[in-house]
């Protein structure tokens, strides 16, 4: 029997290229991004209707207030929706073609090289595994990723927007920190 050969560490440029390719390449890779900024675009302008309707005064518009804050709410949910399924899409994409290149390999494998030495269940664990993660695991993780990135940045930017430019500077000068850690 051999033991199973497995890689540590970071995952090369290169293995992030197939995936990105396996998803759906370049329309994939937009089709995340721009959902995720749509999605961070109707929650901060949420937000900005929330801040806009407690500053005001008046009791005659808080219907087109309401209206206004659930067309946001509603849009939001869409586009979660919507990067739900783009993900979702890609990652099914990607694992049908992931799960092709494994089975051919295994088909046309040696056999005196392979198969006598590699017991059957290892390898039925091996792809079951591996077609796991990545059906749910990494879609998620990029999902989260996504999602905190986006998070992140919109918050940043209602915040200059909500007080005063010279909160650039401090950020300016905490990612130059960060940047040389």
């Amino acid at each position: 029997m051999v033991a199973e050969d497995r890689k540590r560490g970071e995952v090369s440029i290169s293995v992030l290229r197939k995936y990105c390719k396996f998803n759906g390449g370049y329309l994939y890779i937009i089709g995340v991004l721009s959902s995720v900024i749509f999605w961070e675009l109707i929650k901060m302008a949420s937000n900005v209707v929330i801040s806009e309707w407690t500053g005001h005064s008046a009791q005659s518009n808080n219907g087109l207030f309401l209206l206004g804050y659930g067309i946001l709410a509603g849009c939001y949910g869409l586009m979660a929706i919507i990067r739900s399924g783009i993900l979702l899409g890609g990652s099914m994409n990607c694992s049908r073609k992931i799960h092709r290149r494994m089975i051919s390999s295994l088909i046309f494998a040696p056999l005196n090289e392979f198969f006598e030495r590699v017991p059957l269940g290892r390898i039925l664990n091996v792809l079951s595994k591996d077609i796991s993660v990545v059906d749910s695991d990494l879609a998620y993780a990029i999902s989260v990723l996504a999602s905190s990135f986006s998070t992140i940045a919109g918050d940043t930017i209602l915040s200059i927007y909500a007080s005063s430019l010279w909160v650039i500077f401090p950020l300016a000068l905490f990612a130059v920190c960060c940047y040389k850690l």
